[in-house]
Order: structure tokens, then C-alpha cells, then sequence
């Protein structure tokens, strides 16, 4: 292996996938230099079967050699494996694959699926998220709501209140609060008849693209549903104080309680239940679960 990595992301379109194998391929770049290729995945796995046992490239003939594959989410598993077998490199997927794990070379799974860690498997706390430049103003706070889901029961009135108890808490805070495409319409009507002159609520469907990542950057204080995983994982990649805003149920699903007390037991955040509210830690840090990820997959090249 040169002293250059060269990294091939296989990216399957969704943003929450194509951010997490981002944050491993930064974490990697903060230990070696690398070079990396960017590859879309656009057709279905029966199509990359065919280059199992021919000597045609799997993709762009003019490649280097990948030391290693990365890519997360189902449609990424099959191509990578294939272009294994025909380019070399190690296969290093994101959250447990749908294929058997014995035939990849990394998994990396966050603490809260309950695997246990081995030779090939990393586990990490919490999800993979990428690195921000993040300057915390503490006069600045931002809302995200995540919406509907299996684990939960969304509960308009409950998140009003909560949101109530955030704005009263911190008077000197201007909370800005953005919905997600899960945000139940009823409950953006009902945020926003909220009167507090310290918050603005928006609609996720009129922002760009790129209002989150800049707000997490600026944000001294950031509270999301405790439903939204990924975002809670972002958020913590910031250096601002990071809380969760519960919601009724999660009790059906062991994953889901154990996602939460993974990261109260940890000190990482603060909790709102009704009108009690617990601050979240002050962190002059991000938490950089990519890090210490990307190192535990380098330092096996030495055993």
C-alpha cells in the first residue's frame, strides 16, 4: 500500500448515506493523505453481477486501484464487492449490510444496534457524521424537528410546549426552527402561532439546500427531536451545546431506548421532557466519531 490512500465512494444518491461515507473518507484524510474518487451507482445490482467473472472495468477504465471501497446504504453492497474481486482494495461498509457480513472487510455500525465489535467490525458512538467548521455564537439556536415514525408518536401539543420551555429558558437565545420532510403539516401550523419574539420557524420546504449545514455552524445551542439519529449525529459534530426533545413512545423499541441512554449516559446532551429541561454540556469539541473510526480501520493494516 503507497503512502497515498486511493479511496473510491460509492454513492447511492441518498444524502443521508453519501453523508456518512463522507465523514469516514474526512476522518481518513486527517490521518493519511489520500486520494478519492467520488462514483455514482446508477443501476441495480444485476447489473454489476455480470462483471464478476469478466475482465472489463466495473467502472472507469482510467482508475487507480482503490485501497479501500466505502460506501453506505443497500444499493451500494453488491458493486462493491464486485469491484473488489475485479480492482482489489478492502470493502468498508456503513451500517450493517444487507448482504452477509463475512464478506466485507469493515462494518461499521453506531453503538445502538447492539453488535458486538470484532477483527472486521467498528463500532461507533454515535453515527458517522462529517466534520463542520463550527463557530458557536451563544446567542444563536436552531431547532430541527424530525416527524412521523415507527418508534414514536408524534404529539403536536407535546413539542409545542417543549419548544415553549426552550425559548423561556434561554430569553437571550433567537431560536430558529426548521421543520423536516417527516414534520406533520398540523404541527407547522401549530409552531407557528408560538408568540416569542425569540422565535423564527421555517418550513423545510422553502430553504436551500444548504441552510442546515450553515446553521450548524454558527448555532451555540442545538436541540433535535430525539427520533432524527442522523441529526443528532451532526449536531454533535459541532462544538455548540447539543440537546434532545423527546417525544411519547420509543418504549416498543429497544434500539430506540438504547439510542437515547447511549448519549445521556455519555454527558454529550441535554433532555426536555414538558417544562423540565436539563442543559445540554458545554463543548469546547466536537465529539469526531469519524476519527477514531477512520483510525481503528488503519491501524488493521498493521495486524
Amino acid at each position: 500500500m503507497s503512502s497515498t490512500l486511493i479511496l473510491w465512494r460509492l454513492m447511492d444518491g441518498k444524502p443521508g448515506h453519501e453523508k456518512q461515507s463522507l465523514a469516514l473518507v474526512q476522518g481518513l484524510q486527517c490521518h493519511r493523505e489520500c486520494e478519492v474518487f467520488d462514483i455514482a451507482i446508477e443501476y441495480s445490482g444485476a447489473h454489476y453481477l455480470k462483471h464478476v467473472f469478466s475482465n472489463q472495468p466495473i467502472f472507469d477504465a482510467s482508475l487507480p486501484s482503490p485501497d479501500y471501497l466505502i460506501g453506505a446504504g443497500h444499493k451500494t453492497h453488491l458493486p462493491m464487492l464486485v469491484a473488489r474481486r475485479r480492482h482489489g482494495g478492502k470493502a468498508v461498509v456503513i451500517m450493517n449490510p444487507s448482504l452477509p457480513a463475512c464478506l466485507f472487510d469493515h462494518i461499521i455500525t453506531p453503538a445502538h444496534d447492539n453488535f458486538k465489535a470484532s477483527s472486521k467490525r467498528i463500532i461507533c458512538t454515535p453515527s458517522l457524521a462529517p466534520a463542520l467548521d463550527s463557530h458557536p455564537d451563544p446567542q444563536r439556536g436552531l431547532i430541527v424537528l424530525g416527524g412521523v415514525s415507527k418508534h414514536y408518536e408524534w404529539e403536536d401539543e407535546r413539542l409545542v410546549q417543549q419548544i415553549e420551555t426552550l425559548c423561556a429558558h434561554y430569553p437571550n437565545v433567537h431560536w430558529k426552527l426548521s421543520t423536516s420532510r417527516r414534520t406533520p403539516e398540523s404541527a407547522l401550523q401549530k409552531l407557528l402561532l408560538i408568540n416569542r419574539e425569540n422565535l423564527d420557524v421555517f418550513d423545510v420546504a422553502a430553504l436551500p439546500k444548504s441552510w442546515l449545514d450553515e446553521e450548524y455552524e454558527t448555532a451555540g445551542h442545538i436541540w433535535i427531536t430525539v427520533d432524527s439519529v442522523s441529526m443528532l449525529a451532526e449536531a454533535l459534530n459541532t462544538k455548540a451545546r447539543v440537546g434532545m426533545l423527546n417525544l411519547q413512545g420509543g418504549e416498543s423499541s429497544t434500539k430506540m431506548q438504547r439510542f437515547r441512554q447511549t448519549l445521556l449516559s455519555s454527558g454529550w446532551v441535554g433532555d426536555c421532557s414538558g417544562t423540565e429541561l436539563k442543559e445540554g454540556p458545554i463543548r469546547s469539541q466536537p465529539v469526531n466519531a469519524h476519527l477514531s473510526v477512520a483510525r481503528s480501520i488503519l491501524e488493521s493494516i498493521q495486524k
